[in-house]
């Protein structure tokens, strides 16, 4: 009678050991899964002006349907489109990227996001890279302000210059952006000297824009500039996602940092509001004038697909009367 109990109990946990595995294989094979065999294009060396263009190979090598959602290049440079927004399981497919290298030069590199609705990877990364060459040399061939502080001063000296033999002439410098200022040093046609700065006026957030050489062949060079501004009051994360909802059994928290760097400017907290009913706030003092927390709380049961909300901070800072933090996440795949 032992032993027959012993035995059952052996074919119990076999049983337990296959089961397990078999409800996690059914799991997986419900998911959609993209590959990209490469993701990486080097185009080589090419004259400035060129249009590059390639083609991406794609292929859904899940169970489910592959949803291409969006497809985000890094700059208006840059070109992209697929062959079809949805692939069967085990389809093909292509991305295409255009890469228009006018008015650049050197070694570049331009990337593409790709969102889809695969789980494991919801986003991934194209680039296309190589060398522009051209008879002007910019250095340095971008200009990036990290981390810089809003009313800061931050500037960045730049030079423009012609090869030998090249009957091209630097006419002017511009740019779009009202933010960007350009200092000339050295007014020369076959060299150019100048300093780029930002306005200590500009908003906080990341700034992008251009410096504009136009050449006397009608050819423009563009010198990317970007910044990152941090304002007087800053969000530690400025950003909040949850990632993938398994649970939405529980309300979801995360806190906030927000700190004041203004020093002499104290500010208050009025409230905090929130745009859509799954996403709410509330805050708390921890120096009055100059520190908070911001609780974030999500309750899952009122997502339907995924969740894309914003906080409103209020504040009595005439600088800085409202501050947006954002919140994101996706709920999962139900079985």
């Amino acid at each position: 009678m032992r032993s027959n109990t012993a035995g059952w109990g052996l074919i119990f946990l076999s049983l337990l050991c296959f089961i397990a595995p078999a409800a996690f294989s059914a799991d997986e094979a419900l998911r959609s899964k993209i590959q990209i065999a490469e993701p990486v294009f080097d185009f080589g060396r090419v004259v400035q002006g060129t249009k590059v263009s390639h083609d991406f190979a794609i292929k859904n090598i899940g169970a489910a349907e592959l949803v291409i959602q969006s497809i985000v290049p890094g700059c208006g440079c840059t070109v992209s489109s697929a062959s079809a927004d949805r692939l069967a399981p085990g389809a093909d497919g292509t991305i295409k990227v255009d890469f228009d290298t006018t008015g650049f030069s050197g070694e570049k590199s331009r990337a593409v996001r790709v969102y889809s609705n695969d789980l494991d990877k919801p986003t991934s990364v194209l680039t296309v890279k190589g060398l522009i060459e051209t008879d002007v040399t910019v250095e340095p061939s971008a200009v990036r302000f990290e981390d810089m502080r809003a009313g800061v001063p931050h500037s960045m000296p730049v030079s423009v210059s012609i090869k030998e033999g090249s009957d091209a002439k630097i006419i002017k410098l511009s740019s779009f952006n009202p933010s960007i200022v350009i200092e000339q040093k050295d007014r020369g046609d076959k060299l150019r000297r100048f300093d780029v700065s930002i306005k200590p006026d500009a908003k906080p957030g990341q700034l992008r824009g251009r410096v504009i050489v136009t050449l006397s062949d009608n050819r423009t060079i563009n010198v990317p500039v970007f910044a990152s501004i941090k304002g007087s009051i800053e969000l530690s994360p400025d950003v909040v996602s949850f990632g993938v909802i398994d649970d939405t059994s529980q309300i979801l928290r995360h806190s906030v940092k927000l700190v004041n760097h203004a020093e002499g400017k104290p500010f208050a907290i009025k409230e905090v509001r929130s745009n859509i009913k799954a996403l709410s706030g509330a805050f708390k003092v921890m120096k009055a004038g100059s520190a908070y927390v911001i609780d974030v709380s999500v309750d899952p049961k009122q997502i339907q697909n995924s969740l894309r909300g914003a906080l409103t901070i209020i504040t009595d800072s005439k600088e800085v009367p409202e501050i947006a933090l954002n919140v994101y996440g996706v709920l999962a795949p139900k079985i």
